[in-house]
């Protein structure tokens, strides 16, 4: 029985990630970075960029930088994500795989992340089912993660958050068993830290807590099994560095942060706060810690590895934002992914001490994310004409040439529509190179960041008057800018 339900959990979260996917109108800013790094154009899109900037070109010619001309060039991949973004290569050298049979389209990329999240769901139910001992609560707990709909939306974005999760997951759930079980220790330590290190380089977060989790409960009465984990972790980690030996570049891009601004507290406060109120089970999470029963006194809580990990990784995660070593940006339920399959063990917890109220509680946690998950696909979402408009359009001027700008507009143009891409300072300095391109059908876009000002926009917006009317279709929707239709006086 068991079986057929974490089958039918594995083919929901499937398929509700599926449909959630279906829903999304256009790429997110770091998409458009993604599929630059999976096509081995990271590198080369500002020489690029710059060729085919300020002159009217077919879409099809800018669209070849998110199309692999060269497949399986890891090395390539690698070198231009240290020198170029602050991210590893493991994830885009498996999506650089993963769309290679079918080239980058929206369904190929994005369903890597979907059938990892089917991983997850089943690596968090093995991994219950061990340290709850109990296959009804390692189901509730793989459940509650697989639907939670916070969770789902974190499965529609082509980036590496999903795979980090797995890492993450299937590495406290080895670093549990050396803890715990009396046998030879598994070389799973060591895979698992070098690829969670070519994931994400927050893992080495887990990593610290991996150890400090494993010396706590060794320390005293296995310290030779303690010193060979110890050895096994570093020895991933040595891995890592080879497989990748530019990742200190890297690193001394994310060192180049904001320093502590007083002004900006209360901001990013408020964001950690919604990051967990949007996932909806820091209630739950709260009753679990408070009842004393479980964790009678602080040795207890810290041998609970789901409680240690969750809160180890939320309180890390949480503690570097707050004191601006993470990016202002960098903080929601994504950015948390890590933590949250630990976090949903206070769902089987509380379920395990609700006595005659189990029945009750059984019905609650499991219609309650189905019900919420079902609500937000169906609820009604705002439908913007952008992209519509960006395909019937005959030519399109486009204010904005930065890599996580670009390729979401784009993307919706047709292949053998002209496109003149341009600074703003550019389109005003050299107005005969693109206004007298523009027809009665054409669109400007003007996106307001990387240094655009609304002033500049007005400006050119002021030169496309003298011969056209323009009308304001859409403001910035979906962050695709905002589009400005040509149409005669």
């Amino acid at each position: 029985m068991n079986k057929l339900m974490l089958l039918a959990t594995v083919i929901m979260a499937i398929t509700l990630r599926g449909i959630e996917t279906a829903h999304k109108q256009t790429l997110t800013h770091d998409e458009g970075i993604s599929f630059l790094a999976a096509t081995c154009h990271q590198g080369t899109y500002e020489q690029t960029s710059q060729k085919l900037a300020g002159a009217w070109v077919p879409a099809a010619d800018w669209k070849r930088l998110w199309r692999a001309e060269t497949f399986f060039c890891f090395p390539q991949i690698g070198s231009d994500l240290a020198y170029y973004d602050i991210h590893p290569p493991l994830y885009f050298w498996l999506l650089h795989i993963w769309t290679w049979p079918f080239g980058l389209t929206w369904w190929s990329s994005h369903s890597l992340n979907i059938f990892i999240a089917g991983l997850i769901t089943l690596s968090l139910y093995g991994f219950a089912g061990e340290l709850l001992k109990n296959e009804a609560e390692a189901m509730l707990v793989a459940f509650s993660w697989a639907l939670s709909p916070s969770i789902v939306t974190i499965s529609t974005e082509a980036r590496q958050y999903d795979l980090f999760t797995l890492w993450t997951v299937l590495f406290v759930w080895q670093i549990t068993r050396a803890t715990r079980q009396a046998r030879s220790l598994s070389y799973a330590t060591i895979i698992l830290t070098t690829l969670g290190l070519l994931t994400h380089y927050q893992f080495i977060i887990v990593l610290i807590g991996g150890v400090l989790f494993a010396t706590y409960m060794l320390r005293q009465t296995e310290p030779r099994r303690l010193i060979i984990l110890l050895g096994n972790l570093a020895i991933g980690l040595c891995l890592a560095i080879l497989i990748h030996p530019s990742f200190y570049i890297s690193i001394q891009h994310q060192q180049q942060q904001q320093g502590f601004i007083l002004a900006e507290l209360p901001k990013r406060l408020l964001m950690v706060l919604l990051s967990f109120i949007d996932f909806l089970y820091i209630i739950i999470i709260g009753f679990w810690i408070a009842q004393k029963s479980k964790f009678p006194n602080l040795k207890s809580a810290i041998e609970n590895p789901s409680l240690f990990f969750f809160l180890w990784l939320a309180g890390t995660t949480i503690f570097l934002y707050l004191t601006f070593r993470s990016p202002k940006l960098a903080m929601n339920v994504k950015y948390l992914c890590a933590a949250w399959p630990f976090g949903v063990f206070s769902v089987a917890y509380i379920w395990r001490s609700a006595g005659r109220f189990k029945p009750l509680l059984t019905l609650f946690f499991y219609l309650c994310p189905v019900a919420l998950t079902i609500g937000s696909l169906f609820s009604p979402r705002y439908e913007t004409k952008a992209p519509t408009l960006l395909s019937q359009a005959e030519s399109v001027v486009i204010d904005n040439t930065k890599r996580g700008i670009l390729p979401r507009i784009i993307w919706h143009i047709p292949d053998d529509r002209p496109v003149f891409v341009a600074t703003q300072e550019e389109l005003l300095k050299n107005q005969t190179a693109w206004l007298p391109g523009l027809t009665p059908r054409s669109v400007y876009i003007s996106h307001l960041s990387y240094g655009n000002t609304a002033e500049q926009s007005q400006k050119i917006l002021s030169l496309i008057r003298q011969q056209h009317q323009t009308t304001l279709v859409t403001q910035n929707i979906w962050d695709l800018g905002y589009i400005f239709s040509v149409t005669d006086k």
